[in-house]
Formats: structure tokens, C-alpha cells, sequence
């Protein structure tokens, strides 16, 4: 196939500009997520932020891109859960599923 999905995430190294400069190199199309990974991983302004405030942000990136860019996200995800569940997680859990009801 020509299409990559690239799960790099917020705070795991996502690079919407990188992703479109490889896509254009290499001709394959790269669905780029959104959402964040485990707690580990979290910036620490994610401790700032509502369940609602990261489903908007997660709507935000899938309908209008991320920042500036403008480029968009296609899948929300990799979201992940440790064990036992992290607080923070549970709320980006909680903001994932918001938001995939929101953009279907």
C-alpha cells in the first residue's frame, strides 16, 4: 500500500511538518493522530487542562489541524492506560471518547 498510519502522539514526538515533508518525499500518504499516550509521556501543562479542554483540543486538531499547520489529524490515537490507571489518563481517556463522538 501507499499509506502509513504515524501514532506519535502529543509529547511522544509528534511533527506534522516532518510527516508532510516524508509524505512528499516518498509519495505515501501518512495519517498523522491525535490525543496523548501514557502519563509518563504527558507535558506537564496536561495537569492544567479539563477532559473538555483536551476533547476540544483533539477536535481542533482532526477538523481544523494542529496550530499553525494546519495540518490534520486522522485518528485519535495511540491513547494509552497503564496500570493501576493513572488520573491523567483516565481524563485523556474520558477526552479521547468525547471526541470521537464529536468528529464520528
Amino acid at each position: 500500500g501507499n499509506t502509513i498510519v504515524d501514532a506519535s502522539n502529543i509529547g511522544c514526538g509528534r511533527d506534522p511538518t516532518a510527516l508532510v515533508r516524508i509524505a512528499q518525499a516518498t509519495g505515501l500518504n501518512i495519517i498523522m493522530g491525535s490525543g496523548y499516550y501514557l502519563e509518563v509521556t504527558h507535558p506537564p501543562e496536561l495537569d492544567n487542562k479539563t477532559e473538555m479542554g483536551i476533547a476540544d483540543e483533539i477536535v481542533r486538531d482532526v477538523t481544523e489541524g494542529v496550530g499553525d499547520s494546519k495540518i490534520h489529524a486522522g485518528i485519535i490515537g495511540e491513547i494509552g492506560c497503564s496500570w493501576p490507571w493513572a488520573e491523567r489518563e483516565r481524563k485523556v481517556m474520558g477526552a479521547a471518547a468525547s471526541a470521537q463522538r464529536r468528529t464520528g
